[in-house]
């Protein structure tokens, strides 16, 4: 194909100034015929361009304009695909990519100067455009070439990250069947023989590329994977279970055996995959050996790490010890408590009071004191059996303890004569618990007594006709205070006088004065009368203390009576010896 040449026309436009003499102004130049128009230049030479370079995908060619002139020419370029521009592609070089594959390409070159007409010159076409080879590598792999292993093809690089990889695994040499996968896991059949991954890498623009890796094997027989190492599951305790759980050993199934070991020695018999710990192991250590076999594996043998010594057993403190009785003083608590296993458990107990342990206290039953009054009581139980840990465990605490009940409180009784002046006293019993304090409250008929509060009580005057009893109160420090009763007495009949032995002084002479000495009267004051007689017959109008004889007293003899009277006390009277027969008055 002959280079082609595309020419430019330029319109130079031609002046022409026209000149006048002196100073006078020059007239408007006239405007030029198309006839007087100067003809454009043509740049010269205008080469063609030539292009340079590998025709393949990826590679860069590069325009050679020439040499253009006259002088400095402005050269500008153009990629064309099959003759149509490549959008773009403006520069001197030109990086071929997949689009430019099987098609042919050129390069415009136009050159531009001022006066000059544009000049453009087109190459010769170069192609079609070839694919490009892949840079391949090698492939290698990563695995152990032994049955049940997982081989691998480890990453490749091979120039992009768009080529796109097909896999063919081969065994002696021919494609295995279905192995088209990166990673290939080996079978039974290929035990004894040699493996090879042929990798072939695609990549649009290039072309395909093959490579196969080094010759891995012959594969080997395999082992048992016997890992992990097989545990002991359980608290090394005595009465508890220990396990061996099943280590995941592979490839499924796998026979496992067990033969339990204390310090050491094979333990006849215990072959399972549990055992529950007994006391003959408290104190020693204990590890199993794990076995296990598959056909076409080699046996594999792994002890599990020693655990123990051998710990006491433990006991479930459940349920919570329990407290019944009546939180009161002088009464009785009991603790029990249901249970406790795995083993047959002996109890001891420990009292408190709040937190404060109670010395001696250490029975199932606790009479509360006085010292527990207002404090909630607590009780722990410590379990013990053979081969195991002590436990113990509290129960609930009490609500505070209440003050207790006197008893017994008897119902008094009381001794003494019913009536006034004579003392009643209280008869209480005997009152308990221990050193139990009391005080007294006399009643007539329902009402107390003010101020009649000690054991005795004497009656008085306002008791006559009434009944009295009395009221026991007995108190304790941490105890209710508890009263009784008493029956009633009798009716309070009067007091009896105490009479005085009254006498007469004075000369037994008419005209004389006697008087009556009354004598001592009780108790107390005594309100006393007095009536004289003369002869047996009482005197009118003779009650005082003192008596004036007159000649009708004369010889006969004179006595008084004293009569005594008080507020419920029986009226009471005592005769004098009678005077001397009363003489005449001297003449």
């Amino acid at each position: 194909m002959k280079p082609r040449l595309f020419a430019v026309s330029l319109i130079v436009a031609v002046l022409t100034v026209g000149c006048s003499g002196g100073a006078e102004t020059p007239e408007p130049e006239p405007e030029p015929s198309e006839s007087e128009s100067a003809a454009p230049t043509v740049l010269d030479p205008t080469p063609v361009p030539e292009i340079t370079g590998e025709p393949r995908n990826g590679e860069t060619i590069t325009a050679r304009a020439g040499t253009w002139g006259p002088g400095d020419v402005d050269l500008g370029f153009r990629w064309l695909r099959d003759g149509a521009d490549i959008l773009g592609a403006v520069e001197e070089t030109y990086a071929l990519t997949n689009d430019d594959v099987g098609h042919e390409l050129s390069v415009r070159v136009t050159g531009t100067k001022p006066g000059f007409d544009s000049v453009a010159q087109e190459s010769e076409p170069v192609g079609p455009i070839r694919t490009a080879s892949l840079r391949s590598t090698k492939p290698t792999t990563s695995g152990v070439a032994v049955f049940g292993e997982r081989i691998r093809v480890d990453d490749l690089d091979w120039g992009s990250e768009d080529v796109r990889f097909r896999y063919q695994w081969l065994r002696d040499g021919v494609a295995i069947a279905d192995a088209t996968g990166r990673g290939y896991l080996l079978g039974l059949d290929d035990v004894n023989r040699r493996l090879q991954v042929e990798v072939t890498g695609r990549l649009p623009g290039f072309d395909p590329a093959v490579e196969r890796s080094a010759t891995i094997g012959p594969v080997g027989t395999a082992g048992l994977s016997a890992t992990p190492r097989p545990t002991l599951d359980g608290t090394p305790r005595y009465y508890e279970i220990l396990t061996v759980p099943d280590p995941g050993w592979r490839p499924r199934p796998i026979t496992l055996t067990y033969q339990w070991f204390q310090d050491g020695t094979p333990m006849p018999g215990v072959t399972g995959a549990s055992y529950q710990l007994r006391g003959r192991d408290v104190g020693h250590r204990v590890k199993v050996q794990v076995t296990g076999t598959k056909a076409g594996y080699t046996t594999e043998q792994q002890f599990t790490r020693a655990v123990g010594p051998i710990k006491e057993g433990r006991l479930n403190p459940t349920p919570r010890p329990t407290v019944s009785g009546t939180a009161a003083v002088d009464r009785d608590l009991t603790a029990a408590v249901n249970g406790w296993g795995p083993a047959p458990v002996t109890f001891t107990w420990q009292w408190y009071r709040g937190n404060t342990l109670i010395k001696g206290a250490t029975a199932a039953r606790y009479r509360l004191t006085v010292a527990d009054l207002g404090q909630q009581m607590m009780v722990r139980a410590l379990g013990t059996a053979q081969f195991f840990e002590a436990r113990s465990r509290d129960s609930l605490v009490t609500g505070p303890v209440q003050p207790g009940d006197l008893s017994p409180t008897p119902i008094p009784l009381y001794s003494g004569e019913a009536q006034v002046g004579e003392k009643i006293t209280a008869l209480p019993r005997e009152w308990g618990p221990g050193n139990v304090k009391l005080a007294y409250q006399w009643f007539r008929e329902k009402k107390p007594i003010s101020g009649a509060t000690t054991v005795s009580y004497v009656a008085v005057p306002a008791d006559v006709g009434k009944r009295l009893r009395v009221r026991v109160t007995g108190s304790r420090t941490g105890f209710r205070a508890s009263s009784q009763m008493s029956g009633f007495t009798a009716v309070i009949a009067p007091g009896a006088l105490a009479s005085g032995n009254p006498t007469i002084a004075g000369l037994p002479v008419d005209t004389q004065t006697l008087t009556a000495d009354s004598g001592d009267w009780g108790p107390g004051k005594v309100k006393l009368t007095y009536d004289w007689f003369r002869g047996g017959l009482q005197l009118d109008d003779a009650t005082e203390s003192t008596y004036t004889l007159s000649a009708d007293d004369v010889g006969y003899q004179i006595y008084v009576r004293v009569t005594g009277t008080k507020k419920g006390y029986a009226t009471a009277d005592v005769t004098s010896a009678p005077t001397d027969p009363i003489l005449p008055r001297e003449r």
